[in-house]
């Protein structure tokens, strides 16, 4: 389980990109009212504003909701199977162990750009548990 201190700097850290979306989604709403929608009527440019509102709300609401609960396998993934018996498995570069001993799934490519995101292999469920999930 995170601590207070891990869980915070875990929220830190990825509230980034929901805070750009939201100031751009708002700077396009505003630059559309100013410039773009400026002579039509009252209730287009009213629309405008809701279509924004609704958007952003919608980007938060994604953000900040539990994406639901993953259905348990009742056998063990092949793949696992394969990597605990120590056999060659496809992509086996994208494969390891963490600290606990629990396995994890790189999705990216080491040399992107972007931080590799991981899935980490739920031993009780027999899953591979998506980036975000408890």
């Amino acid at each position: 389980m995170l601590s207070a201190s891990n869980n915070k700097r875990w929220q830190q850290k990825h509230v980034i990109g929901p805070t750009c979306l939201t100031v751009y989604i708002s700077a396009m709403v505003v630059s559309g009212i100013a410039v773009g929608v400026r002579g039509f009527s009252w209730w287009y440019q009213l629309l405008i504003v809701i279509a924004g509102s609704l958007a952003i709300t919608g980007l938060w609401l994604t953000y900040l909701t539990d994406p639901g609960a993953l259905t348990p396998a009742a056998h063990q993934d092949h793949l696992v199977q394969l990597l605990d018996a120590g056999l060659p498995v496809a992509d086996a570069h994208q494969y390891q162990r963490d600290a606990r001993g629990m396995w994890v799934r790189c999705t990216q490519d080491s040399d992107s750009t972007a931080a590799a995101a991981s899935e980490k292999y739920c031993s009780t469920c027999n899953v591979w548990r998506p980036p975000r999930s408890h």
